[in-house]
């Protein structure tokens, strides 16, 4: 039962204590009827406790999501700065060719 249901339940068991207590409507035990409204907040509470343990889940997923995210993006950082330090080291070295070329050229 989905819990809106359950919940509708348990205020129209409460109307219906209400009027026993009211002596419109004394033909039911209310023992039996609390009975159920505790079975059903039980049930209630099971469904919260779930799905706040599933927001808890989830939280952890998304910290541990987010930690790889930023962990590849160093990385990709990383590579970046290592590929302008390569294309640097390159344009030095060819730069050290053409003046040794140069100075072989002019003796």
């Amino acid at each position: 039962m989905a819990l809106p249901d359950i919940l509708r339940n348990i205020g129209t068991a409460l109307d219906r204590v209400e009027n026993y207590i009211d002596g419109v409507d004394t033909t039911f035990n209310p023992k039996n009827t609390l009975n159920g409204i505790r079975i059903s907040l039980t049930t209630v509470r099971g469904h919260m406790q779930r799905h706040a343990q599933d927001a808890i889940n989830l939280q952890g997923q998304l910290n541990t999501a987010h930690n790889l995210l930023n962990n590849a993006n160093g990385q990709i950082n990383n590579f970046f700065n290592d590929m302008a330090n390569v294309r640097n080291e390159c344009l030095r070295r060819a730069q050290l060719l053409t003046i040794a070329y140069n100075n072989e050229a002019n003796d």
